[in-house]
């Protein structure tokens, strides 16, 4: 069985098959009914089935479709129209719990990148990045007293080809990255550190590049 959430007997249909390569699982669960969320009737009258293809690539050998036949149901006192819960998913995406689970997991371990998780899981590598960026919000470090500032080549295929990433200069800590290395970005950035977290900072270690120097200065100013 594929999944650790549901039992054999919650299942009306299941069935499966490969196609391309591809191990598909035809699922259409048992009708437990529905309580409306209008009127609270509870009532097990289905409008129609609507199919959900629901990528569940759990093994690292084998890419998975789900093909669920949701339910849409239809209140008979007073018309209102529901979906029938989606034990796979649990938000408006088309990657089930468990695949999401598994990416994460593997992304903790440091010699995981996002190809090879990608490869793992039959997904783009833009579709683990989109998964670990809606799952995984990592706060900033707090300034040090001695602050490193300096820009670092990230893409060719990126508009901006540069990042800027902030470095505690005793223990090398990363204590941010910004998308850029704009005069706009970094003050917008700047501004939004408390006054006096940013006034723990004695000194400041950048290049000669302008932007960086003039940002500094104005930001020192502002209360």
């Amino acid at each position: 069985m594929l999944f650790s959430n549901i039992n054999e007997e919650e299942f009306e249909l299941y069935e499966e098959f490969i196609r391309s390569g591809t191990l598909y699982v035809e699922i259409r669960l048992k009708n437990r009914g529905h309580r409306c969320v209008d009127c609270g009737t509870f009532h097990t009258n289905v409008k129609e089935y609507r199919t959900k293809t629901i990528r569940h690539s759990i093994y690292a050998s084998q890419s998975c479709t789900i093909l669920y036949h949701q339910r849409r149901f239809i209140c008979p006192k007073c018309g209102k129209t529901c979906m029938e819960t989606n034990p796979f998913i649990s938000d408006n995406t088309r990657i089930s719990d468990q695949t999401i689970e598994n990416i994460l997991t593997d992304l903790k371990r440091y010699n995981n990148t996002f190809s090879s998780v990608a490869e793992r899981y039959d997904m783009t590598v833009r579709g683990v990045m989109k998964v670990f960026d809606r799952y995984c919000q990592m706060e900033r470090n707090r300034l040090p007293k001695v602050l490193c500032i300096d820009e670092i080549y990230f893409s060719r295929t990126r508009r901006k080809k540069y990042v800027l990433v902030l470095l505690n200069f005793f223990n090398r800590a990363i204590i941010d990255v910004l998308k850029d290395r704009d005069k706009h970005t970094i003050a917008v950035y700047l501004s939004k550190i408390p006054r006096e977290e940013r006034k723990r900072v004695e000194y400041v270690s950048v290049d000669m590049n302008d932007n960086y120097r003039d940002v500094l200065r104005s930001i020192s100013k502002m209360p």
